[in-house]
């Protein structure tokens, strides 16, 4: 048996949908990101088309996933890590720079902070 016989097609789907959605992106913006027609978009969320390893690598770059995410659904992130990802989904750069910089402030204060007690 194949590696590829073993796919879950439907959750390969489910989880390019789900990424396109968190990144707002319509069907339409990411088959054109993607340059392949809406209707084939549709069907690969619907697990009744599969892609080739060149389109595999496309939905990693546009949707910001490892590719063993996309195709087995492990080697993502937990939730809470997740749920920041989030709040920086679609901010601009200036505001991810920042974030960054806070983030790394508060995480010097909590350090110190746990070494004082």
């Amino acid at each position: 048996m194949q590696v590829l016989d073993r796919l879950d097609y439907e959750r390969i789907g489910i989880r390019i949908r789900k990424q396109r959605e968190l990144l707002r992106l319509t069907q339409k913006e990411l088959a054109n990101r993607m340059k392949i027609s809406k209707p084939f978009l549709n069907e690969i969320e619907m697990g009744k088309k599969c892609f080739s390893v060149n389109y595999l690598a496309e939905f990693c770059s546009v949707l910001k996933l490892p590719a063993n995410y996309i195709l087995y659904g492990s080697g993502r992130f937990s939730e809470k890590h997740e749920a920041l990802f989030g709040l920086l989904r679609g901010c601009s750069e200036e505001k991810i720079i920042l974030a960054e910089k806070i983030l790394k402030i508060f995480l010097k204060s909590h350090e110190q902070q746990s070494l004082e007690k």
